[in-house]
Formats: C-alpha cells, structure tokens, sequence
C-alpha cells in the first residue's frame, strides 16, 4: 500500500480486546478503533517531514507508542 499526504498504512493484529483511537494528525485510511499490536506508519506528502516517529504500534493500555509527531513543511 502507498501512503502519501500523511496517510497511515494500517496492519491489523487481532490478538487482545485492548483497542487504541485513531492518529488524527493528517488523513488517515481508517477511521475505526485500532486493536494490540496495530502498526500504525505515518508519511507525509512530498513537501513536508515527519516530526516524531514514523511508526506506533497500539499498546496494551489503549494508547500509541512513541511520540505523534506532525508534518511540518519543508
């Protein structure tokens, strides 16, 4: 899957009920609640840089790991 314009590219692990809100930094492909193990990757669109870390996986306390960065232009 391409991601462009600071859309996640979303891997779904369904192993515990523990469930993470979505990223609102950007677009994102899936507006749903994201289950334990999640990876969320995160890219901005050509004329910006991420600020934080590209990746975050959902937690086992319903939170992202890492720190939300945002897309900052260029």
């Amino acid at each position: 899957m391409v991601c462009r314009a600071a859309k996640m590219c979303i891997n779904l692990v369904r192993i515990f009920p523990y469930k993470c809100k979505v990223i609102y930094s950007g677009t994102t492909i899936d507006d749903s609640k994201y289950d334990l193990n999640t990876i969320a990757v995160v890219k901005c669109d050509p004329e910006h840089v991420y600020s934080g870390s590209s990746q975050h996986v959902c937690m086992g306390y319903g939170k992202w790991s890492g720190r939300l960065g945002l897309c900052i232009e260029k």
